[in-house]
């Protein structure tokens, strides 16, 4: 719940990856590895329950309460569907995600009922939307406006992923699978079934070719496994922008997104311009012309 060694650490790492200084962002994930206090849950779905708040894999999560003060989470409310989607559920419906999102997570990822849903209590949502239910209230009382769950910032299950891809990067492809199937694995022991429903209309089936441990060994097909790894892991928890920002895609996807949805978000992203952060000429002035 504080800032700590490990939350340092998992936030230096974050900016040597977006600086592509590799070595120094492998040895920060490792001072979060060595530091003995982190592991991951046997459970994905465990991540997001108020039981299991701030522990083994939690790195740094903001804390809220449902005590109806202002320090509670209204994350069920904004991604809830809204009366209209769903006539039982009276959120704000501000956000769903999009079939091709949907679509991005294998049939048997177990992963998958756990983030997203076509339908709720047996019911599919209206317009065929797909609902984010990851933070989804687990009680069953499904208090909109006030909800207790923490929102987790930095997971070890991000470390992990974000080890792989330096080792990956420094050319060690090799080195970097353990710390990959690490959390592969992790998907495939999950239970399919997730405890915040009482009707689930899908329910993936085990089998062996369930999240199998990824062997390829080649640095650019590792890469974007890697890639493909952190989008359906930390789905909604706010690091996909990130992630293209320092991927140097963000134009092309959101380009992408723009003509397929005929929309103008994204479409007037500009890569010679757009991938730098704006300095205000204020503060440029203010330098002395340092910046």
């Amino acid at each position: 719940a504080r800032i700590s060694k490990g939350a340092s650490y998992t936030l230096l790492a974050k900016m040597y990856l977006l600086q592509k200084q590799w070595e120094k962002a492998a040895g920060a994930c490792e001072e979060v590895m060595g530091l003995n206090k982190y592991k991951l849950f046997d459970n994905y779905s465990d991540i997001f329950s108020q039981a299991f708040e701030n522990e083994q894999e939690h790195i740094f999560s903001i804390q809220f309460n449902a005590d109806y003060t202002d320090f509670s989470a209204r994350m069920l409310w904004y991604l809830g569907p809204s009366k209209e989607e769903w006539d039982k559920f009276n959120g704000l419906g501000g956000s769903s995600a999009p079939t091709s999102f949907y679509n991005k997570y294998d049939e048997w990822d177990l992963r998958l009922e756990h983030n997203l849903a076509k339908t709720w209590r047996g019911q599919p949502f209206k317009d065929s939307r797909i609902a984010v239910i990851k933070y989804w209230d687990r009680t069953g009382k499904q208090m909109l406006d006030h909800d207790g769950l923490n929102f987790p910032v930095f997971r070890y299950a991000d470390v992990l992923l974000m080890y792989a891809e330096v080792l990956n990067e420094n050319g060690k492809p090799g080195l970097a699978l353990p710390y990959l199937n690490d959390v592969r694995e992790r998907a495939r022991k999950t239970n399919p079934i997730d405890p915040r429903r009482d009707q689930q209309a899908y329910i993936p089936a085990t089998t062996t070719n369930t999240l199998p441990d990824i062997t390829e060994t080649d640095q650019k097909r590792l890469k974007e496994i890697i890639w493909k790894e952190r989008r359906c892991e930390l789905a909604m928890e706010g690091w996909r922008r990130d992630d293209l920002m320092r991927q140097k895609r963000f134009g092309t996807v959101m380009r992408a997104y723009a003509t397929k949805y005929n929309t103008s978000k994204g479409a007037n992203f500009r890569d010679d311009r757009d991938y730098l952060f704006p300095i205000p000429q204020g503060e440029r002035d203010k330098s002395n012309n340092i910046l």
